[in-house]
């Protein structure tokens, strides 16, 4: 038995533990071990979008991509029980630029008094290397 690092459960249970890190980590990892097509382009913020709702949805978590609020869209949410995880990427622009971003626009402002954790996460793409190349984490409530 192939026991793999990339085990949906493994995943699963760092997001049910609040363990962005080990989550982030684990699928920056499964990011760069998908082969490209010889002479492809660089990658779209839409190729990333579409990338981490399909495996949102496979580990069976209640996804939702382009979520709209009063004042923008969320690039990507998770509702994990007690737990929401708010999602904006960025390729070829910093973390930091994508959590500034979900500030500006009060992406977490709906859930205020949920009493929910609530965490935005700020991806970065690189578009060249066709991966993650940092995420930031901030807990808002």
């Amino acid at each position: 038995m192939n026991l793999s690092v990339f085990q949906i459960d493994r995943f699963v249970d760092d997001l049910d533990h609040e363990n962005i890190d080990g989550f982030m980590t684990r699928l920056r990892s499964l990011l760069a071990s998908v082969n490209y097509p010889e002479g492809s382009g660089p990658y779209s913020e839409h190729d990333f979008q579409s990338s981490m709702f399909i495996i949102f949805a496979m580990l069976g978590q209640a996804v939702r991509t382009e979520v709209h609020t009063s004042r923008g869209r969320t690039d990507c949410e998770i509702a994990d029980g007690n737990i929401i995880y708010l999602f904006e990427f960025k390729v070829g622009r910093d973390a930091d630029e994508a959590l500034r971003q979900m500030d500006h626009l009060g992406y977490a402002d709906r859930y205020a008094v949920s009493g929910k954790h609530v965490y935005q996460i700020g991806v970065s793409f690189s578009a060249e290397e066709r991966g993650i190349a940092e995420w930031k984490t901030e807990k808002k409530y």
